[in-house]
């Protein structure tokens, strides 16, 4: 909700994401990147996501976002 860049529990610095995720593309190149954020998240921090996923030649890229008043009304029998 912060802005910072998460990898499961561990946090990855703004700098040392390019770096991150090629090493993680050189691992397997087969993988995809999955960027799940909030609705308040600048979009400047997506699109360096993005950028270094790309720089990082990943070809599956997607974006996974959250619609809290959605779930809310399911929740309560609305939807």
């Amino acid at each position: 909700q912060d802005g910072t860049i998460f990898v499961g529990q561990d946090w990855i610095p703004d700098r040392d994401v390019p770096k991150y995720l090629k090493a993680e593309h050189d691992k397997n190149p087969a993988r995809a990147v999955m960027l799940k954020a909030d609705r308040r998240i600048n979009f400047g921090k997506v699109r360096l996501v993005m950028k270094a996923a790309n720089d990082a030649e990943f070809t599956a890229v997607g974006i996974l976002t959250q619609n809290q008043q959605a779930g809310e009304q399911i929740a309560k029998g609305k939807g």
